[in-house]
């Protein structure tokens, strides 16, 4: 039997809004602070000129996020080549949920925003992808705010801001209604 399709303005669909722009602003964030502690992370950063340092600031504020990513793990050191393997399926992980999101959420297996269990099965994928995402997100956001205090990179404003993600809590959307179920 057919499970009967509900509307778009249904409790379910919006939870499944909500959670897919959650989403989209904690890979926004780890893309915005990936771009900005790379070049002063970079392990030739301090050998650059100003203007290869300008340039490499430029460079990077045009990247997606795959390309920043491979440009952020050279800024890595890892006493332990197993490490420097598991971060790097790490952030693979992180970059194929947001993708997935991004690109294909409406055609992965059992989501559906016209049926109530396609609706749940969306929510617990984005659910899932955001508990994959957070800890690089707060890792990013502490090593942004540290950079961009030492630097002079970000404003007071930009600061407060990055201190108020730290302090927020992503984790849970708030309203959700018991009604439906979740």
């Amino acid at each position: 039997m057919e499970e009967p399709q509900i509307r778009p303005w249904h409790p379910l669909a919006r939870l499944v809004q909500t959670r897919i722009g959650r989403n989209l602003l904690v890979y926004q964030g780890i893309e915005h602070f990936v771009k900005l502690v790379v070049p002063y992370s970079h392990p030739n950063g301090a050998r650059l000129s100003d203007d290869d340092f300008k340039r490499l600031r430029s460079a990077m504020a045009v990247k997606m996020l795959g390309p920043s990513f491979e440009k952020y793990k050279q800024t890595l050191t890892h006493s332990e080549p197993d490490h420097a393997q598991a971060f790097e399926d790490y952030l693979q992980a992180v970059l194929s949920a947001r993708n997935l999101m991004t690109h294909g959420l409406l055609t992965a297996p059992g989501v559906s925003l016209q049926t109530e269990e396609g609706c749940r099965r969306a929510m617990r994928l984005l659910d899932e992808h955001l508990e994959l995402a957070m800890p690089l997100f707060q890792m990013l956001t502490a090593h942004a705010a540290m950079v961009g205090s030492a630097t002079g990179a970000l404003n007071e404003s930009e600061l407060e801001s990055i201190f108020s993600l730290l302090g927020g809590d992503l984790e849970m959307v708030e309203g959700e209604d018991p009604e439906v179920g979740v």
